[in-house]
C-alpha cells in the first residue's frame, strides 16, 4: 500500500522531529538547511524513522523546493495507523 501525505517542512530549525497538529497537519522541523537537497535527504530519514519504514520507501513526490511537500510512503498501514504513532 501506498500512502501520500503532505508535511510542511521547517529547515534549519535547530531540531530533527516530525508533529501532527490538532489541524491533522504534519510538520516536520530539521537541523538540515534548504541548500542542495540537505533538507529533503534529511525529511526522508526523518520520515523513515518515524513511521517505522526503510528509508527507500519514502519519496518526495512534488514541493522539491517549496516548503509544503507531498511524500509518497510504502507501507502496510492505514493513514490513521500511521497517524497514531502521534497520539499521547
Amino acid at each position: 500500500m501506498v500512502l501520500i501525505i503532505e508535511i510542511k517542512v521547517f529547515p534549519s530549525a535547530g531540531r530533527s522531529e516530525v508533529v501532527l497538529e490538532e489541524s491533522g497537519l504534519l510538520k516536520a522541523y530539521l537541523k538540515g538547511s534548504a541548500e542542495r537537497g540537505k533538507a529533503n535527504r534529511e525529511l526522508i530519514k526523518l520520515c523513515a524513522q518515524t513511521f517505522g519504514v526503510p528509508s527507500y520507501g519514502v519519496s518526495i513526490i512534488s514541493g522539491a523546493t517549496t516548503r509544503l511537500k507531498k511524500v509518497r510512503i510504502a507501507t502496510a498501514l492505514t493513514k490513521e495507523q500511521l497517524f497514531s504513532k502521534f497520539v499521547t
